[in-house]
């Protein structure tokens, strides 16, 4: 958005992602594009990982914790409006005969539950990705709270992303094979947002930061080698549970190399104006393309390459009348605490449990804590002093946004 500091790069990947998409819609997916188009979609995933982990370590970094409240109010007030705008409109063209949507359909989409349902048309039939962005928004933030640091965060995604090829190829094996599992669940998808998680956090750690810029690590070759990652796992590995693991791994690379390399070359192209435009407008790009790209019931807007205009033109009016505006409005929201019981929990367990220490059996018995009496007496008068601070806080600065 106009006036938001961006990291270098990532427009750029965002514009390529959604080249791919668009290419394969409009060539109606019998070309060998079909399966780069599907990888520009994980690659939003990988993208989505990254940035949300990342935003969310620099709120950390900035409040001293995360607050869920103005992250959600900030996620709603930029992928709801221009979602329901669309949704509107492929349900009007859907009762005029120019869409095709399957009954109730529209719900599914409007609640992000569109991965779920088991068919429907071609026109909303994209919003089982959005549904599985929604589910991460939804679940990862509180998970990076109650985790505490970047360390155990690490942990906790890279066992995520080891066990994810093995669940997938278990639960193809167990329905015998790939085409008989509804392939947009959230859990054989997550490892994607996972990765960009990982890779988010790898370079906010002080010692992964260092490994992150080594030299080796965001040199050319090592790029070329990560789009040859990308391009062997969209081609398909032996075991195609393993295949997508490898290609966001390259996506992971090619994003560290970027924001590393802004200069040269490819930093270049990926910051070229015109590539960072259409990345910026990739989110509604992605939405309006389905409706003139996708098995099009449009007349005359439907065909190639018309189409494609059409697509950007309805995408720019998104953007500029609705996405703009919304922007400064997710910059003044507030920072505000979290919930009263669950801060509780997620915050002074170990405040709670030195408390208890005071009149241990170990006490009792002679035996002398690991924490002297001056440390539990002062770290008890600092919940006392918390206990009677109000529960929310109005941050006149403005807001983390994306």
């Amino acid at each position: 958005m106009p006036g938001e500091k961006r990291i270098p790069g990532l427009d750029g990947i965002r514009a390529l992602s959604i080249i791919l998409v668009i290419l394969c819609h409009a060539l109606n997916g019998v070309t060998t594009w079909s399966q780069y188009g599907a990888f520009g979609v994980e690659s939003f995933f990988v993208l989505s990982g990254f940035l949300i982990t990342w935003l969310l370590c620099v709120e950390e970094d900035k409040r001293g914790a995360v607050s869920l409240p103005s992250f959600y109010a900030r996620r709603a007030l930029r992928i709801l409006p221009p979602a329901f705008l669309y949704i509107a409109a492929a349900s009007l063209l859907g009762v005029l005969g120019w869409a095709d949507l399957a009954r109730n359909e529209p719900f599914y989409a409007a609640f992000f539950v569109r991965n779920l349902m088991p068919n429907g048309g071609p026109h909303l039939a994209h919003f089982w990705s959005l549904a599985i962005e929604e589910q991460f928004y939804l679940l990862w933030p509180v998970v990076f709270l109650l985790l505490r640091s970047d360390r155990r965060r690490l942990v906790f995604t890279a066992l995520l992303i080891i066990v994810a090829p093995f669940w997938r190829h278990a639960m193809y094996a167990a329905a015998g094979g790939a085409m008989w599992v509804n392939s947009g669940r959230f859990d054989l998808r997550y490892d994607a947002l996972m990765v960009g998680c990982c890779l988010a956090l790898l370079r906010h750690d002080g010692a992964f930061r260092r490994l992150a810029m080594n030299r080796v690590i965001k040199s050319t070759p090592v790029a070329v080698v990560a789009l040859g990652a990308i391009v062997a796992g969209c081609a398909g590995l032996p075991i195609p549970a393993f295949s997508a693991s490898l290609s966001f791994i390259g996506v992971a690379a090619f994003i560290n190399f970027s924001v590393e390399r802004p200069n040269g070359v490819i930093g270049a192209f990926l910051n070229w104006r015109p590539m960072v435009w259409i990345g910026q407008l990739s989110y509604s790009l992605y939405l309006w393309q389905q409706i003139f790209c996708w098995h099009s019931k449009l007349p005359w807007l439907g065909q190639f390459p018309q189409n494609i205009f059409a697509a950007f033109i309805a995408a720019a009016l998104s953007y500029y009348l609705l996405e703009t505006p919304l922007a400064g409005v997710r910059r003044r929201v507030p920072y505000l605490s979290n919930p009263r019981l669950p801060y509780d929990v997620i915050r002074l367990p170990a405040i709670s449990s030195l408390q208890i220490r005071q009149d241990t059996p170990a006490r009792r018995f002679g035996i002398q804590p690991d924490i002297s009496d001056d440390v539990i007496r002062l770290l008890n008068a600092v919940q006392s002093e918390r206990s009677k601070q109000p529960g929310t806080h109005e941050v006149k600065s403005e807001s983390l946004h994306s």
